[in-house]
């Protein structure tokens, strides 16, 4: 446990070697003689004062690799912090619990502000998982997969399931959203997989950077969904839900399969499409002033009113239903 947890440009290196070794660039490291079962497979890093966490170097884990895990309440910043021989890079203001065995069980986030901002996160030889209550990026996540999981809830460590506390927004915070995710136009992500969950009723989510998916992508928000960027998946599911509206400027791409559906309306002035089917679904009412595009089933499905302008179009190379 720390009082503060702080990395400067020069970078940190977290010793997990029971043994003397040898490191490329630093030369000789000599035993960390608290090793006395062998290598850690987690390196918990947590704040226990009111000081917030800023990340802005090289986090290396020197022998064996391992997890590593910054946990901070008061909250974290990083900008240009990366991420060397870890497993998984994990960045959270929430609680960890333990089992009974003394693994970590699960992190309950209730409270924090975690932002990457313009120098970026590079996790790209690891699993990057964001767990806070609020969530800003303003640079880019590189990693081979990512979480990111806003709002009030629980992260199982073990099995990765993401249980929203069920916390509402204030009258006020309707009158004027707030975003449990806010990705801005200098800001996205890309891995291969990637999981964002927006867990607070009524808090949005919003994209007007770049999200990126090699394998997977699944998004869903428990309030308003909001893309202004782009957001392209090259794998065999996309994956986006909003119990709220659904609004889309930008542009969104599928390689193969995509789902949207929506428990509120969707409007959509921009393109959404994919090269194989696409599935659009509206509990309210669907407004299309852009482009709906499949290259084989386009479906179309609300139970309000679809209304489309001149000029939009709902496109299929092969069969759609509306």
């Amino acid at each position: 446990m720390y009082r503060e947890f702080n990395v400067d440009s020069k970078g940190v290196v977290l010793n997990n070697s029971p043994s003397d070794l040898s490191h490329a660039t630093l030369g000789n490291i000599a035993k960390n003689n608290n090793l006395t079962n062998g290598s850690a497979s987690v390196i918990l890093n947590e704040v226990t004062s009111n000081r917030a966490s800023s990340l802005n170097g090289f986090i290396e884990v020197a022998g064996q690799r391992a997890d590593v895990v910054i946990a901070n309440p008061n909250g974290i910043s990083c900008s240009g912090c990366s991420f060397i021989n870890t497993n998984k890079a994990i960045l959270t203001t929430g609680k960890v619990t333990f089992s009974d065995t003394g693994a970590i069980a699960s992190y309950d986030v209730t409270g924090g502000k975690l932002s990457i901002d313009k120098n970026g996160m590079d996790a790209s030889n690891s699993y990057a998982v964001l767990l806070a209550d609020a969530i800003a990026i303003n640079g880019t996540v590189n990693a081979t997969n990512a979480i990111v999981a806003a709002g009030n809830f629980t992260f199982d460590n073990g099995s990765g399931a993401i249980t929203s506390a069920g916390k509402a927004a204030t009258a006020r915070q309707y009158v004027y959203p707030e975003y449990s995710i806010d990705i801005s136009n200098l800001g996205g992500i890309k891995a291969n997989s990637i999981t964002m969950v927006g867990n607070n009723l009524g808090f949005g989510v919003r994209n007007k950077g770049a999200i990126v998916a090699n394998t997977s992508l699944s998004l869903t928000s428990f309030g308003s969904l909001t893309n202004e960027g782009s957001i392209a998946s090259n794998g065999m599911m996309t994956q986006v839900l909003s119990a709220g509206n659904f609004k889309n400027t930008g542009n969104i791409s599928s390689n193969n399969i995509a789902l949207l559906n929506s428990l509120s309306s969707i409007s959509n002035s921009g393109t959404i499409s994919s090269t194989g089917n696409l599935l659009v679904n509206a509990s309210g009412n669907i407004e299309n002033t852009g482009k709906f595009k499949a290259a084989s089933t386009l479906s179309v499905m609300t139970n309000g009113n679809l209304k489309t302008t001149y000029g939009s179009n709902l496109l299929s190379d092969n069969q759609l239903t509306v």
